[in-house]
């Protein structure tokens, strides 16, 4: 499947079976996952009505059982629409990983569907799950902006959970620049709490450029503290 290409509808309602009939995976399986339901969530964004339609009932006819976690998963993922499938879908994942006492495999792919999750609780709640077990898969990265583009500002939370434990530059210049997207004190926070990192320190000045009263404010916070972002938020702060 190529990307943001429309698929034919005998192809696009295979891939809704497949969705509905996924598997767990760790790993790289769980990254192979993930990248599949962004694929399909794309082709369904620019599927003519009639196929979207399609496709819709056919996901609604599976009708995954209680039990089957990744695929309702999935199908939450590629109908952000239906914000009653995320809802319902990361709060089982969510109860699934409290009942493991915070092991998140073999579900990481679940947390694919991060920005399909219009409730700001519930997608901060997952995010956070992320970024404690530090799970940087390659679709996460890629929905950022999506997160923002649904829920505005509510994202700011879960942004600013999984920029705090980044695994690697790539994924904090992704999650900063999401961040830097939202203007609010939290958005403002999490970027002046990580000014030490060289690639996310120009995304926050040229922010806090744009918005001089969140950066006063939220490098007043840093400032004063003992973290290594401290001395940069002081220096920031009288220029």
């Amino acid at each position: 499947m190529s990307q943001d290409e429309a698929l034919p509808r005998k192809k696009l309602l295979g891939e809704i079976a497949a969705a509905a009939s996924e598997k767990p995976g760790s790993g790289s399986d769980a990254n192979s996952i993930t990248y599949r339901w962004a694929q399909l969530r794309r082709a369904l964004a620019v599927a003519d009505q009639g196929d979207y339609d399609a496709a819709l009932e056919a996901a609604r006819s599976l009708g995954p059982k209680q039990t089957d976690l990744l695929p309702r998963c999935a199908l939450a993922h590629a109908f952000p629409d239906e914000s009653d499938w995320a809802s319902v879908a990361t709060k089982a994942l969510l109860d699934q990983i409290k009942k493991q006492k915070g092991k998140i495999a073999p579900y990481e792919a679940g947390l694919g569907m991060l920005a399909a999750v219009a409730a700001r609780e519930l997608q901060t709640a997952l995010a956070k799950a992320a970024a404690a077990k530090r799970v940087a898969l390659y679709a996460l990265s890629e929905q950022v902006a999506t997160m923002v583009d649904l829920t505005g500002e509510a994202a700011a939370p879960a942004l600013a959970a999984l920029l705090a434990t980044a695994p690697s530059n790539d994924h904090k210049v992704d999650y900063a620049s999401a961040l830097a997207m939202i203007e609010s004190e939290e958005a403002s926070d999490a970027l002046a709490s990580a000014l030490s990192s060289k690639v996310v320190l120009p995304i926050a000045k040229e922010y806090f450029g744009r918005f001089p009263e969140l950066a006063k404010k939220a490098l007043a916070k840093v400032a004063k503290g003992s973290s290594t972002s401290a001395p940069i938020a002081a220096q920031l702060l009288k220029g």
